[in-house]
């Protein structure tokens, strides 16, 4: 089945960082619906048979929910309302809102969606990170070639350095 595929690949991705997330992993039939709650995470099994780079985008979907996962269970309040973790990516407590309107290319976002609300930004950093390894030398590429700025990697940094923590737990 594509999920059990899918998460060998994922569940990988995270052992490498360090991490064993506990989550299931269900289908849906709605289109493009990708949710988290309570540690389940729900994805359309037909998106992943569209094309290579939609099954790409099926791991990145599954890695930024686990992020999602990490944020509500794993980095603890005291983490998220330090100054720098807000001045990086805001508030990921705050009640979850979603910024209304077109948004821009900006080279302080990792992505135009991470800019839609802070966990979000969390969740797409998180994923590109996992998604390369947690290597920073791949990551520094990735940015540069992205045309990302300074604060996208401290983002990076600041994901490696709370990953590295959760795995030591």
């Amino acid at each position: 089945m594509v999920f059990e595929r899918l998460r060998k690949i994922v569940d990988a991705k995270l052992a490498k960082l360090g991490l064993k997330i506990n989550y299931k992993l269900c289908g849906t039939k709605h289109d493009s619906v990708t949710e988290e709650i309570r540690n389940t995470i729900h994805l359309n099994p037909k998106d992943s048979k569209s094309s290579a780079l939609a099954a790409q985008n099926m791991q990145h979907l599954l890695l930024h929910e686990i992020g999602h996962i990490l944020v509500r269970t794993k980095i603890p309040v005291k983490i998220k309302r330090n100054q720098k973790v807000m001045a990086l990516f805001g508030d990921l407590i705050k009640r979850y809102r979603r910024r209304q309107g077109r948004i821009q290319a900006s080279p302080d976002f990792i992505s135009n969606y991470a800019q839609v609300q802070p966990r979000d930004d969390f969740c797409e950093t998180f994923a590109v990170y996992a998604n390369l390894d947690g290597d920073i030398r791949k990551i520094r590429a990735f940015l540069k070639k992205g045309g990302k700025g300074p604060k996208v990697l401290k983002k990076m940094l600041w994901i490696s350095r709370i990953v590295k923590n959760i795995a030591n737990i």
